[in-house]
């Protein structure tokens, strides 16, 4: 009677050869029984083998109310059951979507390659909004390839899509992207979105996630979102033995200037990379400060090798508690492995009462410091403990540090008069075995 789309079909191959008493056999061949052979014939396998009938799609497809889809759940659910055979646009023609099922999932459809692309963008003129409360996450992006998600309705710079998740879960997530069955989301664009989730202070939320399990996601292109209201903004990580490569995080703001937006920890974080570019993005925390300690601009954590981090301005990470730990623009817990470059950025207002820096190197080394700007100051520092701030700070066990004609001016200083607060340009508790050149 034929077939009908959606239909999955098992079947398996029973073979003989010319033999006067006929070999047969049969592919798969586990649980086969009672074989025969003119013609060769079995029992069905345990698990035969299968494909499915599916449709294909491609095209520039409306997405809302009366549309071919009515939500984008409903539309990307569609395509993850078909073939690309051309690009494939979802238009979004609302302004809100109040009806989708969160996580949005975006699986590795047959056909989804360099040249049939998945694009998701608004209409001329609308801004749509696409917010839900997910313990788990808004869009994931689930080991698929080329796939595009832009924000402009114009063609153009502006920020007109926005994505939200109001929950406060532990590990939740805006917009995800996974490692299926081996196989990272790769060759992706996230641009001119505005990224949110919400900005706590212990449970930890990310706008932008790249998740810890699998890695390898390459090629991919974070550019010219404001990403804010979350504990971390963006969330680059690889795995042990799949580094995720040559990922570029360009021109973004990261970070809010309205109450309760704010990144409330650490903008962009990278984990078992290489080959990242952050360059001219505008990174900053809480602009009247809050409790947690450790705030960074950018931390570098292990793994890290062949960073590239340029022209951006990080600013306003500020400690307001008691402690007597820092806050950075730039923390360095990578390794010494590879050159990392940090070059013509602009470092202010990083302040604590504890320690401030502009740049701490932890763990590791070989940094070419070139052509960057510090510029601390106001009375921020304890007043009554033991403290220090420096524009650079390196421990003992740091090596191959290159620095050179940086702009560098530290007048943070304590509320009132305390002897035990010292202030650094540049400040290492090791020797000068540190610097390959100062």
């Amino acid at each position: 009677s034929g077939v009908a789309l959606g239909d999955t079909i098992h079947y398996y191959i029973v073979a003989q050869d010319n033999a006067s008493t006929p070999n047969v056999s049969a592919f798969p061949g586990y649980g086969c029984l009672n074989y025969s052979a003119n013609p060769p014939h079995c029992s069905a396998p345990s698990t035969p083998l299968m494909y499915r009938i599916i449709g294909s799609i491609s095209g520039v497809i409306p997405v809302g109310v009366g549309q071919v889809y009515s939500t984008l759940t409903n539309a990307c659910t569609d395509i993850n059951d078909r073939e690309l055979v051309g690009p494939v646009t979802l238009l979004l023609t609302d302004n809100n979507y109040p009806s989708e099922t969160f996580p949005i999932v975006i699986e590795p459809s047959v056909g989804l390659n360099a040249v049939n692309t998945l694009t998701i963008h608004p209409a001329t003129g609308k801004t749509p909004v696409i917010s839900g409360n997910s313990s788990t996450g808004i869009l994931k992006i689930n080991g698929a390839n080329y796939v595009f998600i832009d924000g402009s309705n114009a063609g153009s710079t502006d920020r007109s899509m926005t994505w939200e998740n109001t929950s406060t879960a532990n590990n939740s997530y805006t917009i995800g992207f996974y490692n299926k069955n081996g196989v990272g989301a790769n060759h992706c664009i996230l641009k001119n979105c505005v990224v949110k989730s919400t900005p706590q202070l212990s449970n930890v939320t990310i706008a932008v996630s790249f998740d810890l399990a699998g890695g390898k996601f390459n090629n991919n292109v974070i550019e010219n979102n404001k990403i804010c209201s979350a504990k971390f903004g963006i969330w680059l990580r690889g795995a042990n033995g799949a580094a995720s490569t040559n990922c570029s995080i360009l021109n973004n703001t990261v970070g809010s200037t309205v109450p309760g937006e704010e990144i409330s920890y650490r903008g962009i974080s990278t984990f078992i990379v290489d080959s990242t570019l952050i360059s001219g993005n505008d990174i900053f925390g809480s602009l009247t400060g809050n409790s947690n300690y450790g705030q960074a601009g950018i931390y570098l954590f292990g793994g890290s090798t062949n960073t590239v981090i340029h022209r951006n301005k990080i600013h306003d990470w500020f400690c307001t508690a008691t402690t007597d730990y820092a806050n950075y623009g730039i923390y360095f817990a990578a390794d010494a492995s590879t050159v990392t470059e940090i070059t013509n950025n602009f470092f202010y207002d990083i302040k604590s009462t504890g320690k401030s820096t502009g740049i701490q190197f932890g763990t590791g080394g070989n940094a070419h410091i070139y052509h960057n700007t510090f510029d601390f100051e106001g009375n921020y520092l304890s007043p009554t403990r033991t403290t220090w701030s420096a524009c650079i700070y390196a421990n003992a066990a740091i090596t191959l540090l290159d620095i050179r004609d940086n702009i560098i001016k530290n007048t943070l200083m304590p509320s009132y008069d305390n002897p035990n607060v010292s202030i650094y340009a540049i400040y290492t508790t090791g020797t000068s075995y540190i610097y390959s050149t100062i």
